[in-house]
Protein backbone atom coordinates (compact mmCIF):
# COMPACT_ATOMS: atom_id res chain seq x y z
CA UNK A 1 0.00 0.00 0.00
CA UNK A 2 2.59 2.35 1.06
CA UNK A 3 5.15 1.40 -1.57
CA UNK A 4 2.12 2.01 -4.32
CA UNK A 5 1.80 5.33 -2.98
CA UNK A 6 5.26 6.18 -3.20
CA UNK A 7 5.75 4.95 -6.60
CA UNK A 8 2.82 6.90 -7.72
CA UNK A 9 4.57 9.94 -5.80
CA UNK A 10 7.88 9.40 -7.20
CA UNK A 11 5.78 9.81 -11.15
CA UNK A 12 4.60 13.07 -10.45
CA UNK A 13 7.70 14.06 -9.12
CA UNK A 14 10.77 12.22 -9.60
CA UNK A 15 13.35 14.84 -7.99
CA UNK A 16 11.52 14.48 -4.87
CA UNK A 17 13.95 13.23 -2.42
CA UNK A 18 11.57 12.07 0.49
CA UNK A 19 9.75 10.61 -2.32
CA UNK A 20 12.44 8.18 -3.73
CA UNK A 21 14.25 7.73 0.02
CA UNK A 22 10.60 6.15 1.55
CA UNK A 23 9.94 4.60 -1.75
CA UNK A 24 13.27 2.70 -1.31
CA UNK A 25 12.74 2.17 2.66
CA UNK A 26 9.41 0.36 1.47
CA UNK A 27 11.51 -1.45 -1.00
CA UNK A 28 13.60 -2.37 1.48
CA UNK A 29 11.08 -3.85 4.01
CA UNK A 30 9.94 -6.21 1.31
CA UNK A 31 12.89 -7.84 0.65
CA UNK A 32 13.19 -6.03 -3.04
CA UNK A 33 16.97 -4.84 -2.49
CA UNK A 34 17.60 -3.83 -5.99
CA UNK A 35 15.33 -1.04 -6.30
CA UNK A 36 15.59 -0.16 -2.27
CA UNK A 37 19.21 0.26 -3.58
CA UNK A 38 18.82 2.35 -7.05
CA UNK A 39 16.92 4.38 -4.71
CA UNK A 40 18.97 5.40 -2.17
CA UNK A 41 21.61 5.59 -4.14
CA UNK A 42 19.00 8.19 -6.48
CA UNK A 43 18.66 9.77 -3.53
CA UNK A 44 22.39 10.37 -2.63
CA UNK A 45 22.51 11.91 -5.71
CA UNK A 46 19.54 14.09 -5.24
CA UNK A 47 20.64 15.25 -1.98
CA UNK A 48 24.31 14.74 -1.49
CA UNK A 49 24.84 16.24 1.87
CA UNK A 50 21.96 14.37 3.78
CA UNK A 51 23.13 12.15 5.98
CA UNK A 52 20.27 9.39 6.34
CA UNK A 53 20.54 9.20 3.03
CA UNK A 54 23.95 7.27 3.73
CA UNK A 55 22.42 5.96 6.60
CA UNK A 56 19.63 3.88 4.76
CA UNK A 57 21.91 3.04 2.34
CA UNK A 58 24.89 2.02 4.81
CA UNK A 59 22.00 -0.17 6.31
CA UNK A 60 20.94 -2.56 3.15
CA UNK A 61 24.81 -2.72 2.39
CA UNK A 62 25.03 -4.72 5.91
CA UNK A 63 21.51 -6.54 5.40
CA UNK A 64 23.62 -7.83 2.30
CA UNK A 65 26.49 -8.18 3.63
CA UNK A 66 28.39 -5.72 1.89
CA UNK A 67 30.76 -4.54 4.63
CA UNK A 68 32.75 -2.36 2.59
CA UNK A 69 30.64 0.00 1.00
CA UNK A 70 28.34 -0.01 4.65
CA UNK A 71 31.43 1.37 6.07
CA UNK A 72 32.07 3.62 3.16
CA UNK A 73 28.26 4.92 3.90
CA UNK A 74 28.60 4.96 7.29
CA UNK A 75 31.45 6.71 7.04
CA UNK A 76 29.85 9.68 5.37
CA UNK A 77 26.85 9.84 7.68
CA UNK A 78 29.18 9.99 10.79
CA UNK A 79 30.87 12.41 8.75
CA UNK A 80 28.09 14.91 7.92
CA UNK A 81 26.32 14.48 11.06
CA UNK A 82 30.15 15.76 13.15
CA UNK A 83 29.35 12.57 15.26
CA UNK A 84 26.42 13.24 16.63
CA UNK A 85 24.40 10.09 15.46
CA UNK A 86 25.60 7.43 17.59
CA UNK A 87 24.02 4.64 15.71
CA UNK A 88 25.81 5.48 12.50
CA UNK A 89 28.98 5.27 14.39
CA UNK A 90 27.84 1.97 16.24
CA UNK A 91 26.95 0.92 12.73
CA UNK A 92 30.40 2.00 11.38
CA UNK A 93 31.62 -0.06 13.88
CA UNK A 94 29.69 -3.29 12.95
CA UNK A 95 31.24 -3.15 9.44
CA UNK A 96 34.80 -2.61 10.70
CA UNK A 97 34.31 -5.43 13.29
CA UNK A 98 32.87 -7.31 10.13
CA UNK A 99 36.07 -6.30 8.02
CA UNK A 100 38.30 -7.44 10.48
CA UNK A 101 38.83 -4.70 11.69
CA UNK A 102 38.20 -4.73 15.74
CA UNK A 103 40.06 -1.84 17.17
CA UNK A 104 38.23 0.31 14.89
CA UNK A 105 34.99 -1.52 15.87
CA UNK A 106 35.69 -0.92 19.50
CA UNK A 107 36.49 2.37 19.17
CA UNK A 108 33.22 3.27 17.42
CA UNK A 109 31.66 1.08 19.96
CA UNK A 110 32.76 2.85 22.67
CA UNK A 111 32.10 6.32 21.71
CA UNK A 112 28.37 5.45 20.13
CA UNK A 113 27.96 3.74 23.75
CA UNK A 114 28.88 6.78 25.62
CA UNK A 115 26.87 9.15 23.62
CA UNK A 116 23.65 7.22 24.17
CA UNK A 117 23.24 3.93 21.96
CA UNK A 118 22.44 0.91 24.12
CA UNK A 119 23.81 -1.72 21.28
CA UNK A 120 26.84 -0.18 21.56
CA UNK A 121 27.48 -1.32 25.32
CA UNK A 122 26.11 -5.56 23.59
CA UNK A 123 28.75 -4.90 21.29
CA UNK A 124 31.71 -4.03 23.68
CA UNK A 125 30.78 -7.09 26.07
CA UNK A 126 30.69 -9.88 23.07
CA UNK A 127 33.59 -7.70 21.09
CA UNK A 128 35.62 -5.58 22.74
CA UNK A 129 36.23 -6.97 26.35
CA UNK A 130 38.18 -10.43 25.58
Amino acid sequence: MARQLYNELVEIDPANVDFVSRRGYCYKVSGASKKAMADFDKAIILAPDEHQHYGNRGQLHLDLKEYKAAFEDYNKAVELTQMRNPKYVNNRGWASLQLGNSEDACKDFTYASEHGNPVSKINIDRYCNK
